[in-house]
């Protein structure tokens, strides 16, 4: 993680917030690392609203990340090319149900222009038809998560992300629809012993996650990607048990 500074006003309305500022944002679940956004880029400079009612919760957010270092190299002084930033927006919904089920559905689009596209400042609009509008020449994704309650002290957990969407291909073996996914379970006081936790969890990023066909364009923030740390074509198995033998403290062993 790349440490940089941090700041940010925040306003918070009842049931509607507004903050500007930069910081880190996680979106996603899972306990590795989270598929959507994750904290391993540098800190994004942002406008995020939130807005809470009842069980359903929105969140909207637009960003400027870092474009690629090797975007500008041997551009002249004077090219328009040289001026031009990248920029992040996300939509994700989420709803609680009965106490026992959070699901939640995200959007998200990386671009970049010599100023941040009006289309994706809209915190209604769906980004893939704005996308699409602006002809096609943007990186979309989409993804849903999960996280269910069976049992007092269980959890199970799961994610679905797809990069650069085509909705015309889903469920086709078009190269293009790029996927990941993440699933795991959570078990709280382990054998009874209420300070010991433990969890599973497996994540499989295929090949091309992440990465776009247009230069600028890819799922990164500078030299980090804004996803899941180990990146397209790899997948991980993690277990892991966690001990708070004291309130103070707290330790971990696992395998990954």
């Amino acid at each position: 993680r790349v440490q940089l500074a941090e700041a940010y006003l925040r306003a918070d309305l009842s049931w509607f917030n507004l903050e500007f500022g930069r910081e880190y944002l996680r979106l996603g679940t899972g306990y590795s690392d989270r598929l959507i956004l994750t904290d391993n880029a540098p800190a994004m400079d942002m406008l995020k609203l939130d807005a809470s009612f009842g069980a359903v919760r929105y969140q909207f957010v637009h960003g400027s990340i870092l474009m690629e270092p090797a975007w500008n190299e041997g551009l002249a002084e004077d090219d328009p090319l040289r001026y031009v930033n990248k920029y992040a927006a996300f939509h994700r919904l989420e709803v609680s149900l009965f106490g026992a089920l959070n699901a939640a559905f995200s959007e998200g689009v990386i671009y970049n222009r010599t100023a941040p596209e009006w289309a994706y400042l809209n915190p209604l609009i769906f980004l893939k038809s704005a996308e699409h509008s602006l002809q096609d020449r943007d990186n979309t994704m989409i993804a849903l998560d999960l996280e269910v309650f069976p049992f007092a002290g269980w959890k199970f957990f799961g994610g679905l992300f797809v990069d650069d969407v085509d909705f015309s291909k889903i469920g086709t073996d078009w190269w293009g629809n790029q996927v990941a996914w993440q699933g795991g379970a959570y078990l709280a006081a382990v054998a009874g012993l209420r300070d010991v936790d433990l969890h599973v969890e497996y994540t499989r990023i295929e090949p091309f996650v992440y990465t776009h066909r247009l230069v600028g364009n890819a799922y990164t923030s500078g030299e980090f990607g804004l996803g899941h740390r180990i990146g397209p074509n790899s997948d991980e198995w993690l277990a892991r048990a966690v001990f708070r033998p004291a309130a103070s403290l707290r330790g971990s062993a696992g395998l990954r």
